[in-house]
């Protein structure tokens, strides 16, 4: 298995199509200059501008605004309709999925983003999940690691690049479901950090 550095990837087309057995995965930098000096404000919804305002610094709220505004554009292209006409309904914990005027045409997305880093999975007529994140230097990734993962996912994480650029950042990305032990630490983290365990 070959993890990173990963290849340049390629810019979505104007026109999209999805077969059943196809996901495509996108991603995107949301800093400047990746992001580009476009102002995607136009582009959102009355919710999602307010949302964006609600960051309280600067960087967060270019971010939030790039990631949506992108995220309509790229399923605009998939749905054949302009970024402004796409609906979003949310779920119980604030997961974006297409609203329910556009369902019929079953396309799923799933998204996920990390400092200036987005990623964007797309499939037709099924559930798709995707996750990225920055891994920290800190001592607590190892032992994570140590406690958590097989002999061979640490040896695949030990030989991830430590890098910051768009092209090299450690990727995870699960297209059918999060390997277990995954599971099992989001789902403890989310409780300690809630204090219910």
């Amino acid at each position: 298995m070959r993890l990173g550095p990963f290849p340049p990837w390629n810019h979505p087309a104007a026109d999209l199509r999805l077969i059943p057995s196809e996901v495509h995965v996108w991603r995107a930098c949301l800093d400047p200059p990746a992001a580009g000096s476009q102002d995607f404000t136009p582009l959102l919804s009355r919710e999602e501008q307010e949302r964006a305002e609600a960051f309280l610094l600067p960087r967060d709220r270019l971010r939030f605004r790039a990631g949506r505004g992108l995220l309509r554009i790229l399923l605009g292209r998939y749905l054949k309709i302009g970024p402004q006409e796409l609906e979003f309904s949310y779920g119980p914990h604030g997961k974006p999925e297409i609203g329910a005027s556009l369902k019929r045409r079953k396309i799923e997305f799933n998204l996920s983003h990390a400092g200036g880093h987005l990623l964007v999975a797309v499939a037709l007529g099924r559930r798709v999940g995707v996750d990225i994140e920055r891994i920290s230097s800190e001592p607590e990734r190892v032992e994570i690691a140590d406690r958590f993962f097989a002999p061979v996912e640490r040896a695949a994480l030990e030989a991830l690049p430590e890098t910051g650029s768009c092209e090299n950042l450690r990727l995870t990305i699960s297209f059918r479901s999060i390997p277990a032990n995954r599971v099992f630490v989001l789902a403890y983290r989310h409780h300690i950090r809630r204090g219910s365990w």
